[in-house]
């Protein structure tokens, strides 16, 4: 189901007030790709989006539900494309997107456009080091019972993919880092939300049970326009407000008298 918001905003010519209509829209299409290798009892049905924009914001936020099942592989991969079109004269600001997940077993996957950028399972993970650094201290991690508060969270604005998970030792850090093989085989590509950008997400699973928390992605894009046409700012006198009032009562009587 596409899903496409429109907003706009229209002001009076008031003393220091623009008039402004912003035509922005953004449109999301939620998609899912079935599992490749494990065996789902419920898939998950992929994103829902809600919308959250404002009169110079366009903004959602959208959540996957999560899903367990059985076997090596892939599970169902939730899918969300996102285009914006602008409106004449507007311009795209600042762009924002932000994903979150928690509990998962036993890994995740992540892409962007099809490129994979977070791409690991339990293999990735079973050192001593590793298990003994984060988490309650004791190899092997388990991230299927939430040990360590398991958070994955990429920022694409700043470019960074981060599983933040409590340390033995106190405090948090990105266990990506530790890991072994290539947990993020991919740098977040550059992303163009007029061509169009396409987000994917599924948890991975080494062997046996594997199951993954809701996902939530939030999206916000400042939207800008040039004033439609010229206003009074506040430093105008009460001698130029009240000649504009004469010239338009001059007009309307002008026109009263053309009718008769």
């Amino acid at each position: 189901m596409r899903h496409t918001t429109r907003f706009g905003l229209t002001c009076a010519l008031l003393l220091g007030v623009s008039v402004s209509a912003h035509a922005a829209t953004y449109t999301t299409t939620p998609t899912t790709s079935p599992a490749v290798g494990p065996t789902i009892t419920t898939p998950s049905t992929g994103y829902v989006v809600t919308d959250n924009s404002t009169a110079a914001l366009l903004a959602f936020s959208a959540v996957s539900p999560g899903e367990s099942g059985s076997g090596a592989g892939y599970g169902t991969i939730s899918n969300l494309s996102i285009q914006i079109a602008l409106g004449a004269g507007e311009t795209l600001g600042a762009t924002t997107l932000a994903f979150a997940t928690g509990s998962f077993d036993d890994g995740l996957l992540i892409k962007v456009n099809g490129i994979t950028i977070v791409d690991f399972d339990y293999s990735n993970y079973t050192t001593t080091a590793f298990g003994t650094k984060f988490g309650n201290g004791v190899a092997p991690w388990q991230p299927w019972t939430n040990e360590g508060n398991p958070v994955l969270s990429i920022d694409f604005q700043a470019g960074t993919v981060e599983l933040l998970v409590d340390t033995a030792g106190g405090g948090r850090e990105n266990a990506l880092d530790d890991m072994t093989g290539s947990p993020t085989p991919n740098p977040i590509p550059s992303l163009d939300f007029m061509t169009g950008v396409t987000f994917s997400s599924a948890y991975k699973n080494y062997a046996g049970p594997g199951s993954i928390g809701e996902q939530s992605l939030d999206f916000s894009a400042a939207i800008s326009t040039a004033s439609a046409v010229p206003v009074l700012g506040p430093s105008a006198s009460i001698a130029s407000v009240l000649l504009l009032l004469l010239a338009a009562a001059y007009r309307m009587s002008g026109s009263r008298r053309d009718s008769l």
